[in-house]
């Protein structure tokens, strides 16, 4: 009987943690993600709003 219980509460317990997993991964996505997805080598700002973004596939 307390091998059965042992059993049940760590499933329940795994599956449950499995789901919080899952549920709180996909906060993120792209809109846009063409062209990007390339690796930035210099990024340069003049203000909070103007800047300047180059990378290895090109500025």
């Amino acid at each position: 009987m307390k091998l059965t219980y042992m059993k049940s509460f760590s499933l329940s317990l795994i599956s449950f943690i499995l789901l919080l997993s899952l549920s709180t991964s996909a906060q993120w996505s792209w809109q846009h993600p063409i062209p990007q997805g390339n690796n930035f080598l210099k990024l340069r700002f003049l203000n909070a709003s103007t800047g300047w973004a180059a990378g290895d596939k090109g500025p």
